[in-house]
């Protein structure tokens, strides 16, 4: 159309007829941009789109009309970028367009904008902003709220414990339709009385409707171990206050270095003494977290290969903790939970291997061991490998330098550092850190973090298991903390500060480790009073 007018549009002897064409175009492109708001006249066709598998449709219609301001299409926006359904998964674009439906009053936005603050998926993790987006939800009348903030009253998960309110919002739930609020009404005073978890109740829950991290231990400074997606089942095995450790129907997997592989038999995997599972959650390099040491001994399976990695995983269901508020207990039939968890685990782990890639592993692996040593006589679908550093040399791989964070640290973090520990005046203060089962964790932590004043930490025995608590620093008063609070390299959710005399009498119920040189004199303080 433009070059069949632009001769007159150019022509300026003819501006009279230049004014017209320019008008019709004009007007010709503004109707063609109005035909997607006809042919989609609102929220209701658009859904009708998105249930029939269009969502390119779905999504232009909800778009214009979420710039216009309609909550429903931004509310449904959010679920699509939340999940990834039509579009590329973007907790940012999620977040946005939750907001803005949650602030016009959409209970269903508030509620699952609450959640996303809760997990910290993709965002910094915010309880105290996700309670409140939960309340806005519960009054308003959403039953999956009320039962969040019911729970997070029951268990005392970021707001004080309280039966009284717990009762309240679990009966509102009840009421709103939500079975598992009842099951938790039904046993309410024994889990209000309890920090652990009670055997008779549910033992099955699903994810909610953002996926959590799976950690190995109670506490988000721990080792992620996986993310379990939203719906999963899970199944409760115990509780310490307001965490869950859960089984998944799954197997933990990770990553090794090829280099560590020792054997391959089909599937199966045998590695190199001292070999470590390194968390996949980011990029795979020595320095990712160490989810678990690995025995010599032990069949894994491969599940994939990215050289120099390998991922392999443990044979039996994950186990980890999460977030209470992250999960929502399931009220069906025992059995029938059971068998679906069963039936889910099966399917993943027959699921897990790729022979192709098993193939190529072994051959890859069988090539650089004939490399190093020359020539090596193997019988068939088994691979042994010579010594790790020879590896290393045969594949003529450069080795990567440290990372910045294994260097921050230059001082030894020190175990069990009783003479700087009875040094301090009982007055004084202290920060402690956080507490793990995993030492392997606390000293990763302490490189990876570069501090200012003393860090030490010490072993105790508490219910059979061992624990280890990091602390940092000494200081004469609450001034001195705060001053040294915003000078952490870290920001810590689960961090307290103590006086000295109450961590000696903490130690005290639970001595470990301690050398007979300063026994006698650890006894002398642990005599004392508080």
């Amino acid at each position: 159309m433009f070059q069949r007018w632009s001769p007159l549009l150019l022509n300026g002897c003819d501006r009279t007829a230049g004014l017209f064409v320019r008008l019709a175009l004009t007007l010709g492109v503004l109707a063609l941009l109005s035909l997607p708001v006809i042919s989609f006249a609102g929220s209701g066709e658009a859904l009708k789109a998105y249930q029939s598998g269009e969502y390119q449709k779905a999504l232009e219609v909800w778009m214009l009309l979420a710039y216009e301001g309609d909550a429903e299409a931004q509310y449904q926006l959010g679920m699509m970028f939340l999940h990834g359904t039509g579009v590329v998964v973007s907790n940012q674009e999620a977040l946005y367009w939750l907001s803005r439906a949650a602030e016009q009053g959409e209970p269903r936005a508030q509620y699952l904008l609450g959640a996303i603050y809760l997990s910290g998926k993709g965002l910094t993790s915010n309880r105290e902003h996700g309670l409140e987006w939960w309340r806005a939800a519960a009054h308003n009348g959403n039953a999956a709220a009320q039962y969040g903030v019911g729970t997070a009253y029951l268990y005392g998960a970021g707001v004080p414990q309280n039966s009284a309110d717990a009762r309240k919002w679990l009966t509102a739930a009840l009421k709103s339709g939500s079975l598992e609020a009842g099951l938790l009404l039904q046993n309410l005073a024994e889990l209000s009385e309890s920090k652990s978890r009670s055997g008779s109740v549910s033992q099955y829950a699903r994810v909610g409707p953002v996926s959590v991290w799976i950690y190995n231990a109670f506490n988000r400074l721990s080792v992620i171990l996986a993310e379990a997606n939203a719906g999963q089942l899970v199944r409760i095995t115990e509780r310490q206050d307001d965490w869950y450790l859960v089984e998944l129907s799954q197997s933990l997997t990770g990553w090794v270095n090829i280099t560590d592989i020792e054997q391959v038999s089909g599937p199966n995997v045998r590695v190199a003494e001292g070999a470590v599972l390194r968390s996949g959650v980011a990029s795979v390099r020595e320095s990712s977290p160490v989810v678990t040491e690995l025995d010599k001994n032990q069949s894994l399976k491969l599940v994939d290969w990215a050289d120099p990695w390998a991922k392999l995983s443990v044979p039996g269901p994950l186990t980890g903790w999460t977030p209470v508020l992250g999960l929502v207990e399931q009220a069906d039939n025992h059995a029938s939970l059971q068998r679906i968890w069963q039936d889910e685990y099966e399917s993943r782990s027959l699921g897990s291997n790729r022979d192709a890639d098993i193939a190529a592993l072994s051959e890859m692996l069988r090539a650089q061991d004939s490399v190093d040593a020359g020539s090596v006589t193997v019988t068939e679908n088994v691979t042994p490998l010579n010594e790790v550093s020879s590896i290393a040399q045969s594949t003529g791989q450069a080795q990567e330098e440290p990372a910045r964070s294994e260097l921050a640290s230059s001082e030894p973090l020190k175990r069990n550092d009783y003479d700087w520990l009875l040094a301090q005046a009982p007055k004084r203060y202290t920060l402690e850190l956080f507490s793990s089962t995993s030492e392997k964790l606390m000293r990763e932590f302490y490189r990876a973090q570069l501090f200012d004043d003393h860090v030490s930490y010490f072993s105790s025995s508490v219910s059979g298991k061992r624990w280890f608590t990091l602390f940092h620093g000494s200081y004469s008063g609450l001034d001195s903390v705060q001053k040294a609070l915003g000078l952490l390299p870290v920001r810590l959710d689960a961090m307290r500060v103590r006086r000295f005399s109450s961590v000696v009498q903490d130690l005290c119920g639970t001595l470990d480790d301690v050398p007979v040189a300063v026994l006698e004199k650890l006894k002398t303080h642990c005599s004392e009073k508080k």
